[in-house]
């Protein structure tokens, strides 16, 4: 009974997934030209790669449908990844529209989705979103209104509250909760998966891009980068609490990092790894 059930489920999902999708295809595309001066600029970027190329154009076409329109959407693409594959027509098309595909050649996986935007664009306000979600089209909104009351904060739709033993040791990530808005930010940690907002300047610029350290520390583990990045600059994080998401498909690859840093521990052994060497404690 539990399989059937589950299976109905799946289905029905399916179906909504399919059916979001040939809305947004049917919809017209607007341009990322804006009719009011905006104060700063507002970039969302998104990595993606040859095996997602499906999803990310729906993502895409998501972000392209927000209530609130950036001034420019990023694809990055490594090209070590690309091997004989070619950007869809589909996709390129977009860049009529305000799409700029940015190439890197020096691969830090999921880092890429904000370091090499961070580069190019210092002075831009940054929302870092999957390239496997289909967001609905008050996500941008919600982020740059709640910026605009909390400006010294980075501001995430979703993460995980930390939780401890009564010895106040921290328990494994696999017990931790979802975070709200009222999880303080020395317990949350920001997941990018329902997008995150990046303001400039906050960030220690030297740590943030030595990539070097990250990938020693935290190779498959951005959102924990990113946590120790600020926690180590002294900023603040806010988790907005809307857990949910809309992803384009039902079950992740057995081999993807949400899994391995999940469901294979690898989440606590990297948190570990940047708590030791940066000699913080916790709670």
């Amino acid at each position: 009974m539990y399989l059937l059930w589950q299976s109905i489920k799946k289905n029905r999902y399916l179906r909504h997934v399919k059916k979001m999708s040939q809305n947004l295809k049917d919809m017209r595309i607007s341009s990322l030209d804006h009719e009011e001066e905006m104060n700063a600029e507002l970039i969302i970027s998104v990595k993606t790669f040859p095996a997602r190329f499906e999803s990310v154009y729906i993502t895409l076409l998501s972000l392209f449908n927000q209530t609130i329109k950036p001034n420019k959407i990023v694809l990055v693409l490594d090209e070590s990844e690309m091997g004989n594959h070619e950007v869809p027509e589909e996709i390129l098309k977009l860049r009529q529209n305000g799409l700029e595909i940015l190439r890197v050649n020096d691969s830090g996986r999921s880092y890429d989705k904000l370091l090499p935007v961070i580069h190019k664009y210092p002075e831009a306000t940054i929302i870092t979103c999957d390239d496997d979600v289909i967001y609905e089209d008050w996500r941008v909104e919600v982020l740059v209104k709640a910026h605009e009351e909390n400006p010294e904060a980075i501001i995430g739709h979703r993460g995980h509250e930390m939780l401890f033993n009564t010895n106040q040791e921290l328990l494994p990530y696999m017990e931790w909760i979802p975070a709200t808005n009222r999880t303080p930010s020395e317990k949350l940690l920001l997941t990018g998966a329902g997008g995150i907002l990046y303001p400039p300047h906050l960030l220690n610029a030297n740590l943030l891009t030595d990539l070097t350290l990250a990938r020693s520390l935290a190779p498959i583990a951005d959102d924990i980068w990113f946590w120790v990045v600020a926690r180590v600059s002294e900023v603040k994080t806010m988790c907005l609490g809307n857990n949910s998401l809309l992803e384009y498909t039902w079950e992740e690859s057995p081999d993807s990092l949400s899994i391995i840093n999940r469901n294979m521990g690898q989440n606590d052994v990297q948190l570990g790894n940047v708590l030791t060497h940066f000699k913080i404690t916790l709670p």
